[in-house]
């Protein structure tokens, strides 16, 4: 079981490393099957460097040509989502329920990255991410092994969405919440049931306080846009960790 849990570690690892690189390449509409390379020079990577953590240790942290710094926050999400993914496996084990978890873990990963660069959630993140809810409340239906979506949460998640988007409208003269971020609102209901609504009330608290502190500091103007996806992903790992089951 240990084998099983660190090899589930490190496929989390690799995993965030190509949900990262899909949402860099989404967001600046680069092909999906070009191979890897540096954001600056366009130089194909060694195989060396495309390992998990390893990879940016290696090159210490620079483009082995054009020298130019790699962003730190990738072997960090590398690491925190290979630990969040061995500690999925260490609680699910390998059952379909871990699946779900890893699932909607590195298509929010995703999602945060192509938010982060463009302020957009792509269209094609989000239609993969239907399909598969659409696969996972099959099987829930067909073995009964887990739990099928939730639906009137799914529900939920959409209006409050709406109501974030309205209300910004309404107070500030913007909307805030973008439409992708509603869609992805969506995703999270359906998967998460009543969790969303801890995973949703973190979000906020994390981006009120990174709101506040970037006003007071100088750093962000009163009415800057911040991405909402990564606060929603640090929502939805705070509500993994909440005493009362896990209910999916």
């Amino acid at each position: 079981m240990i084998i099983l849990q660190y090899l589930g570690g490190f496929l989390g690892a690799a995993l965030t490393s190509y949900s990262v690189t899909s949402g860099y390449r989404l967001a600046n509409r680069i092909s999906m099957v070009e191979r890897s390379s540096c954001n600056s020079c366009r130089t194909a990577l060694p195989w060396p460097s495309l390992i998990p953590v390893v990879g940016y240790a290696l090159c210490r942290g620079r483009c082995t040509v054009c020298k130019d710094f790699v962003p730190v926050r990738y072997p960090l999400l590398e690491i925190s989502s290979g630990l969040f993914v061995l500690l999925i496996v260490t609680r699910f084990g390998i059952s379909i329920q871990s699946f779900k978890l890893v699932w909607i873990s590195m298509v929010l990963i995703a999602c945060c990255e192509s938010d982060l660069l463009s302020r957009r959630i792509p269209n094609v993140i989000l239609i993969v991410s239907i399909g598969v809810i659409l696969l996972v409340d099959a099987l829930a239906l067909l073995t009964g092994v887990i739990d099928g979506l939730s639906y009137q949460w799914g529900a939920i998640a959409l209006f409050a969405g709406v109501c974030m988007r309205c209300t910004g409208t309404l107070l500030f003269k913007r909307p805030g919440l973008g439409i992708g971020d509603i869609k992805l609102f969506t995703i999270l209901g359906l998967y998460a049931g009543s969790l969303f609504a801890v995973t949703l009330l973190a979000a906020i608290t994390f981006a009120s306080l990174v709101g506040l502190v970037g006003i007071v500091s100088g750093r962000l103007r009163r009415n800057a846009q911040i991405p909402f996806a990564p606060f929603l992903t640090l929502g939805f790992v705070v509500s993994y960790f909440v005493p009362e089951p896990m209910v999916l």
